[in-house]
């Protein structure tokens, strides 16, 4: 059967649009391509069903949430995939492109015409635009220019964040292009195809290559508004100074051109900050997108990682905070990066002009300079690449104490783990010591190039016998004074993207660890739900050589033996095999930073043996067995969390798991329940009732809305496991995988649960339910007996036990066991709270335990303080008082007031110097009084090079240099060095304060919250506020030094001075 395929060519309803490959489907035998838009209006097809317009359902062949990975045909052209197609609204297309037939869905908007990419990015050029309609939605992608270059948009949210602080309520919605799965989806794909050329081209993939293709176009825009504003930089300082001080050495006073000169200094540092501001604005839009993107990768790729555990989730989280900080930081510094070429240019020409080739001697100082301070940005990233390594250490550990802090205190653990990460501690803390020495010396050496080039420059023309103007000798001074940014920029921009790129490389290696193996979702007979014929499966096996198998598997091959397990397997360490050396791998080791290779030599003992069954779609199957023969891999196989070796799985629907162990996020009941799905009244309840939660939710002040602790601190192990289930009989799946879940709770609750939810509710689902209840079995359509992986008898409860088998014998021994429980039920239930608890709604007991387990205001976890109107002056208090106080910090101050004096001295000396001319002035000026003519600045100086002090001039201008390398190296050392002390304390005491809280404080504080604290907050202590305190405290001192030197000499500069503070302060 075919679509009628309706196209309305030249309308108004249809519009042109890009389109893309997300999956396939199969209809009367043919294959079909479900596609989807790239703008806002579709979404991508994620269904495994989806329907005609006669309402008959497909069956889709290839899974959809492959988003552009492996679905695309290699037979499919570039151009055929991302062509232009037109869609009709609220109707499925079919068309023949090259011979295939492309299935299409719209999203029932319409449109006028065909839209770019860049359409709303161009939009953002119109002065105004019209005001949003949706309030809700991120504003900026809707503001005009100058909004949009100002941040107008923000000025309200601002202004409430400064009054009253902001809630999650008050924050916008992403708009799509923004959001992280969009561009995510983008990055993948590009990833993949990074990962196809690579192999083709036979090179090492590398994942910053799609990273820079996806923010490609944005930063290079920006890189051209840095040119523009780079051209003003240098305009600003060279060409309309030397106006301006040729007007002022120029007897004869033009008003009218002097007005011209100011209000042209005034136009161009409009136009450069204005030029800047929208470079920056660009430049971090961009990097949001970027970092939700790669940590939208980060993400999925967790949730397919064969390897797991607390150790690796303390990388993912320092991977999404410290490395998406790196990146952040270099997509905005990137941008920078056309500033060197570009004003070297324009600083080479214009130097040449004004002094000749004496410039040259200047020159040659930046180019002495670029190689030194090369070396010094080298050896800041091989310190950064130590110093990550070792974060990671110290945060990895720091998640194993936390996710063991009760196991800790019972044993009096605390000094033993402390002193471990102190020592993790001081070794981080040496190789900051190291990094923050080079960044004093980056720092000092920035500030001075300029003058350091100017005084070789000046000291050369002088010493050769060459006259020097003030105008010329200022003129040159602000030219090399505007190539000062390029040194500043390079080696901030060098180490920024050197830093990005190493951190991309350790999420790569993540990338890189091996996934789940990705199950089949087709089925020749479409009756069976699940089907596994010969299927023996493995947690983690690669080249293994099966030859042997046990005895007792029936219709088994003679080929597959089992390896016995040796002492190190039975201790759990990891052995892997590099030719044919079996090695361990330690346990503290960074998985992240293991190699893949090694990863996939990893070697454990088979689970389940030559496994073949068929489940039909609405059947009760359960399964059974000893402890340890393979029930919960059996699960875990179907789920497919292990590896397959040999044989053949099919799996006809979607999955929902319902594990031993119930696992809980720190949430309210409600949302631990629905997990991201909308809430619907009537089956939410109907859910609560055949799970029994309903008499629970009586006990909780609140409700399903309580609050939950972190793996559910405040539930019993019964109310979890039924939390557990109940989200997964909400989310409506096809086949229900329940992993013993009745065990957890007491008999009559069981029952509840089986009749009402199991046999009830989802009766018309199929479910595969492990117990070792066999009067539940009895209920069972089929029961499957496993015994050491493998699968001994299969039938129904009446078949089995006429055979008198396996499954014979466990009821018997069951019989009597059951007969002896149930005479110890009572003192059961007294002794085994805190170890087992029993579920009954009625009991007592566990009323009693519920209402003392379940915190008052129903709210287990404690909100995260936010601060209010700016950073508390408390806590710079504690900041200075633990980085040396009162008596390092002023001996810094008068480092950084030396430093800043020796800086002005320079100039002054300088324009002292020059004013001296000869040392004839004053005799000119008493011969000229008489005469009516006016003479320059310039005539009345004379020549410089005849001043018979010339050499002391030059002495100290030359010695200035020493005094500000020197100051400016020992107030970099000072003001790092000290906050990394007080950095270190402020870990120490945070550290010491987690051990002594009590267990409650776990309770209520979610882990991931602690580590935030450990490791992205702890990197700005470390890093960044030393580095950004020495600009900070170096910029307002000097700015303070300059505004204090121009009032002395123009009183007048007062009172713009003070209508400025009064605008901005």
């Amino acid at each position: 059967m075919a679509y009628q395929s309706r196209f309305l060519e030249g309308t108004q309803r249809q519009r042109c649009t890009r389109v893309m490959i997300v999956g396939w489907c199969s209809c009367a035998g043919k294959s079909f391509r479900i596609q989807c838009a790239e703008d806002n209006g579709l979404e991508i097809i994620t269904p495994n069903k989806f329907l005609k317009p006669n309402g008959e359902e497909n069956l889709i062949v290839g899974d959809p949430k492959e988003v552009l990975t492996n679905t695309v045909s290699r037979k499919r052209s570039h151009a055929d995939r991302k062509s232009l197609l037109h869609l009709e609204n609220d109707i499925y297309n079919t068309k023949n492109v090259n011979n295939a037939t492309v299935v299409r869905i719209s999203d029932g908007k319409s449109s006028g015409c065909c839209k770019t990419k860049y359409s709303n990015a161009l939009k953002h050029l119109l002065p105004c635009r019209k005001s949003r309609k949706d309030k809700s939605k991120l504003p900026s992608n809707e503001a005009g220019l100058f909004k949009y270059i100002s941040v107008g948009w923000l000025t309200k949210l601002m202004w409430r964040a400064y009054k009253i602080g902001l809630q999650p309520s008050d924050m916008w919605d992403l708009q799509s292009e923004d959001g992280s799965e969009k561009n995510s989806l983008r990055l993948e794909s590009l990833w993949e195809e990074e990962k196809k050329l690579s192999q083709k081209l036979n090179r090492k993939p590398e994942l910053w290559r799609p990273v820079w293709k996806i923010m490609s176009t944005r930063v290079i825009v920006c890189m051209v508004i840095s040119v523009a504003q780079n051209f003003l930089q240098f305009l600003g300082p060279s060409l309309i100074l030397k106006l301006v001080l040729d007007y002022i050495n120029d007897p004869v006073v033009d008003h009218l051109y002097g007005g011209s000169v100011c209000a042209l200094v005034l136009i161009v540092n409009l136009t450069r900050g204005t030029l800047f501001n929208a470079m920056f604005v660009v430049g971090t839009h961009t990097a949001t997108r970027v970092t939700g993107a790669v940590q939208a990768l980060i993400y999925k790729k967790s949730l397919k990682l064969k390897v797991g555990g607390e150790r690796l989730s303390a990388q993912i989280t320092n991977f999404c905070n410290n490395d998406m900080e790196r990146l952040f930081e270099a997509t905005i510094s990137s941008t920078f990066i056309t500033a060197m070429p570009v004003i070297f240019t324009m600083s080479v020409i214009y130097s040449l002009i004004i002094i000749g080739p004496w410039s040259l001697l200047g020159l040659a100082a930046y180019f002495m300079v670029y190689p030194i301070m090369a070396i010094i940005a080298k050896a800041q990233s091989r310190v950064r690449v130590d110093i990550v390594k070792i974060t990671d250490r110290r945060v990895t550990l720091m998640g194993e104490i936390l996710n063991s802090m009760r196991l800790i205190k019972m044993y009096s653990w605390e000094d033993s783990f402390a002193e471990k990460i102190k020592d993790i501690r001081k070794e981080e803390m040496h190789k900051h010591r190291i990094g923050a020495l080079l960044q004093a010396t980056s720092g000092t050496v920035t500030p001075s190039i300029s003058i350091l080039a100017t005084i070789i420059t000046l000291l050369g023309v002088t010493l050769s016998g060459n006259d020097l103007s003030s105008s010329a000798a200022f003129t040159i001074f602000s030219v090399f004074n505007a190539m000062q940014f390029t040194v500043a920029v390079l080696p901030f921009t060098v180490r920024s993207i050197a830093e990005a790129k190493i951190s991309l490389g350790r999420i790569q290696k993540l990338l890189d660890l091996p996934e789940h193996s990705k199950r089949s979702l087709g089925l020749v007979n479409n009756q069976l739900a699940v089907q596994l014929r010969n299927a023996t499966f493995a947690w983690q096996i690669v080249d293994i050589d099966f030859r042997a198998q046990p005895d007792n598997c029936p219709n088994g091959s003679k080929d597959i033996q089992i390896p016995k397990k040796n002492e190190n397997q039975q201790n759990g360490d990891v052995k892997t095999m590099e030719n044919g050396i079996i090695r361990k791998v330690d346990s503290q080791s960074n998985i992240a930073s293991m190699n893949n290779d090694k990863l996939k030599d990893m070697k454990v003992i088979e689970t389940l043996f030559n496994i073949s069954i068929s489940i039909k779609h609405g059947s009760l199957v359960g399964v059974c067995g000893s402890v340890g023969s393979g029930k919960s891999s059996l699960i875990s196989a179907v789920c497919g969390d292990m590896q397959q070796i040999t044989g053949d799985m099919q799996i006809n629907g979607k999955l929902a798991l319902v594990t031993q162990q119930a696992w809980i996020y720190n949430a309210t009941l409600q949302e631990n329940i629905l997990m991201g799905h909308k809430l619907d009244n009537k089956q939410y309840h109907k859910v609560l009732q055949d799970c029994a939660l309903e008499s629970d939710l009586e006990l909780m002040s609140n409700g399903d809305m309580t609050e939950i602790g972190e793996r559910g601190t405040n539930l019993s192990g019964g109310q979890k496991q039924r939390v557990n289930l109940a989200r997964a009989v909400y989310s409506n799946r096809d086949i229900y995988l329940f992993d013993d879940p009745l065990s957890a709770v007491d008999s009559k609750v069981a029952r509840h649960i089986f009749v009402n939810c199991i046999q009830g509710h989802l009766r018309d689902k199929t479910r595969i339910l492990v117990t070792h209840a066999t009067h539940f079995l009895e209920q069972c359509d089929e029961i499957l007996v496993l015994d050491n992986g493998c699968l001994v008898e299969r039938g129904a409860h009446k078949e089995l036990v006429e055979r008198k088998g396996e499954y014979f014998q466990m009821l018997s021994f069951d019989t009597v066991r059951d007969t002896k429980q149930n005479d110890d039920n009572v003192e059961k239930a007294r002794n085994d709270i805190g170890t087992k608890e029993t579920d009954s709604g009625k009991a007592k007991l566990k009323i009693d335990n519920d209402k003392k387990e379940v915190i008052e205001n129903g709210n287990v976890k404690e909100e995260e303080k936010t601060a209010v109107a700016g950073v508390s002056p408390k806590v710079y208090s504690t900041l200075f008082k633990v980085s040396g106080g009162w008596c390092m910090g002023t001996l810094i101050f008068m480092a950084l007031m030396v430093f800043t004096l020796a800086r002005i001295a320079n100039a002054l000396w300088l324009q002292y110097w020059l004013d001296q001319g000869d040392g004839m002035v004053q005799e000119r000026r008493k011969n000229f009084t008489d005469e009516k003519y006016d003479y320059s600045d310039e005539e009345l100086k004379g020549d410089i090079t005849k001043n018979p002090d010339l050499w002391i001039y030059q002495l100290v201008y030359g010695l200035s240099f020493i005094v500000i390398l020197a100051t400016g190296i020992i107030k970099g050392i000072g003001v790092t060095f000290r906050l990394l002390e007080g950095a270190s304390k402020l870990h120490n005491s945070m550290f010491n304060s987690i051990l002594r809280s009590p267990m409650s404080f776990f309770d209520t504080t979610p882990t991931g919250r602690i580590l935030n604290r450990f490791s992205r907050d702890q990197d700005e202590m470390d890093v960044r506020i030393p580095i950004f305190m020495e600009f900070v405290l170096q910029g307002f001192l000097f700015v303070i030094g300059q505004i204090f030197l121009v009032c002395i000499f123009y009183v007048w500069f007062i009172i713009p001075l003070v209508i400025v503070c009064m605008i901005f302060f």
